[in-house]
């Protein structure tokens, strides 16, 4: 599993998605949010997010199935597919 890296330390060498963790204050209550999300990183120090991304890691490689299924009502030999699935967790800061 891939580790998360601070952007204060490095930056993605590569345009692309990321998974990424976020911090925004909540306008109402004032309160610190933590939230994990799927984000481009546009190269620059730029991200496709108005909140402040505190962190970065590489999206891992989708699940691949080992073996083909046959489909006996057809009789076809078909191959999963998979997509990927964007990430979107509010937590609440404990700080």
């Amino acid at each position: 599993m891939s580790e998360w890296f601070s952007v204060k330390d490095r930056l993605p060498e590569i345009k692309g998605d990321y998974i990424v963790t976020w911090q925004w204050i909540g306008s109402w209550s004032g309160q610190m949010y933590t939230e994990v999300d799927v984000c481009e990183y546009r190269g620059d120090r730029k991200w496709d997010t108005h909140r402040e991304v505190v962190a970065w890691m590489p999206l891992p490689k989708p699940y691949k199935e080992d073996e083909e299924i046959d489909d006996k009502e057809t009789g076809m030999t078909l191959t999963p597919h998979i997509e990927s699935i964007p990430l979107n967790r509010r937590i609440k800061s404990e700080e």
